[in-house]
C-alpha cells in the first residue's frame, strides 16, 4: 500500500493567470492588446444505450470543444478591430462574392484564408513558456460591442470580445 503522506508534487508552484501570450497569424496586430484569453471547456459526445431498466450513458465518439474567447484592447487606428472584422466580412459573404474569393483561394498557410492557427503560450513561474495550446483553423464568430461612454472618470481604453470557432486544440509541452 502506498503511503500517501510521502507524495509531493513534482512542482509545488501554482499557476498565474497573468503569464500568457496569443498569437494569430491572420491577425498579427491583435497580438500586442490582450487583456484574457480564455482555454476553453473540452468534453467528449456521449450516447445513450437503452436498458430494460435504465437509460445507459455511454462515451461517445467524438471530443467537444468549446468557443474561445480573447478579449483585447482596441488600438486608436482600430487596426486589430479591423483585422477581425474585415476576416469576419470577407467569410461572411455580406454583398457578393468578391471578398469572399480571395480569402477562399488563399494558399494554405498564407496567413490569408478562411482559417488560420492560433497559440495560447502558458508561462511558468519563471516566466518561461511552459505549454503551448494550439488551435487548428480558427475564425472569428463575434465581435462585442465597442462602448464609448464620456461620462466615465479619467480615462477608459476601450476593450473588445472576439469569439472564435475552431476545429480543434493540442497540447504541446515546451
Amino acid at each position: 500500500m502506498a503511503n500517501l503522506e510521502t507524495r509531493q508534487p513534482s512542482n509545488p508552484n501554482f499557476l498565474q493567470n497573468v503569464n500568457f501570450d496569443f498569437f494569430l497569424q491572420r491577425a498579427p496586430n491583435l497580438n500586442w492588446f490582450t487583456q484574457k484569453a480564455n482555454l476553453p471547456s473540452v468534453g467528449v459526445s456521449t450516447t445513450i444505450q437503452s436498458g430494460p431498466f435504465a437509460a445507459i450513458k455511454r462515451h461517445g465518439q467524438k471530443m467537444v470543444f468549446s468557443e474561445f474567447q480573447l478579449t483585447f484592447k482596441v488600438d486608436e487606428n482600430f487596426e486589430n478591430y479591423l483585422e477581425l472584422f474585415n476576416w469576419m466580412e470577407a467569410i461572411g459573404w455580406p454583398d457578393d462574392f468578391t471578398k469572399y474569393g480571395p480569402v477562399a483561394n488563399a494558399p494554405a498557410g498564407s496567413g490569408g484564408g478562411i482559417w488560420s492557427d492560433g497559440s495560447l503560450l502558458v508561462y511558468n513561474s519563471a516566466k518561461t513558456v511552459n505549454l503551448e495550446f494550439v488551435f487548428q483553423n480558427m475564425f472569428p464568430i463575434s465581435l462585442t460591442d465597442l462602448i464609448f461612454d464620456r461620462t466615465q472618470d479619467g480615462i477608459n481604453f476601450v476593450s473588445c470580445t472576439a469569439t472564435f470557432a475552431y476545429h480543434r486544440f493540442t497540447i504541446r509541452q515546451l
